[in-house]
């Protein structure tokens, strides 16, 4: 491939190597000897109790979410096998509370493993080499960086005097193609109507998003102070935890937060 028609965009690239600024430097600040006075604060014990709250509620809905999408996921094989296709995308609900929870397809910046393909192949399941980033020339960086601004100028005299670009100024990358779970390979598992395998293969093949909204009857103010006293509680052997929701989760969740604090 012939580059010389390419002068103009080198002469483009090569304007973003020239716009640097110096690089400054700040001399660190030596540190104080003296020991700062401690000023009692209204409020800051219990914002540190709420951020130790805050902690141990993350990693509890990390666990209820993953039990959620396991059950969530489990109705909809459920649904596939016993049709032997695709199941509609449903809405989940507990209570007040509802769920949307689409079954996806597989993202393209999630590519299959080698054991994956291994599975999929072994069951005569279908998937697809897809590209999801075409060639491309990119300027070589590596290689010419410290004379961008020479370039640049010899770019601007290719356009009358025939300057021959250096061959090997731009770097070609080739195609980037990915094997990927496709609808045809979802629909081909269900189509096995086999629960055993759709368990083993369904989560290799699809993904779930899932999202919680509480309706008007949620969690209201003298509820959230409550459940807030009772994890800040003293233990009580003899207190039972009666809080809406598994008891056992809220005593995970109780013990959490009183080893952060």
């Amino acid at each position: 491939m012939s580059l010389r028609g390419l002068a103009p965009q080198v002469e483009s690239v090569m304007g973003m190597f020239n716009k640097t600024s110096p690089v400054k430097t700040v001399a660190p600040s030596p540190k104080s000897k003296l020991k700062a006075d401690k000023v009692h604060i209204e409020g800051l014990a219990e914002l540190a109790r709420v951020g130790a709250l805050k902690i141990a509620a993350e990693g509890l809905y990390k666990t209820l979410e993953g039990s959620v999408k396991e059950k969530i996921r489990a109705k909809y094989i459920q649904l596939g096998v016993k049709l032997g296709a695709r199941p509609a995308n449903f809405k989940s609900e507990e209570g007040c509370v509802t769920g949307t929870n689409p079954l996806k397809d597989r993202s393209s910046l999630s590519p299959l493993t080698e054991e994956q393909q291994a599975a999929l192949t072994a069951h005569e399941i279908p998937f697809t080499n897809s590209v999801v980033r075409e060639e491309y020339f990119a300027f070589n960086a590596e290689k010419y960086a410290d004379q961008a601004e020479a370039i640049e100028e010899e770019c601007k005299k290719a356009r009358a005097a025939g300057f021959t670009i250096p061959e090997d100024i731009f770097v070609y990358h080739p195609a980037e193609v990915k094997p990927l779970a496709t609808k045809a390979t979802v629909d081909a598992i269900f189509a096995k109507k086999d629960k055993a395998l759709a368990d083993e293969l369904i989560p290799m093949a699809t993904c779930l998003a899932l999202g919680t909204t509480l309706g008007v009857q949620g969690l209201t103010k003298e509820e959230a102070q409550k459940l807030f006293d009772k994890l800040f509680a003293e233990p009580d052997e003899d207190e039972e935890i009666e809080e809406a929701g598994s008891p056992e989760l809220m005593a995970q969740l109780k013990a959490s937060v009183k080893a952060t604090v």
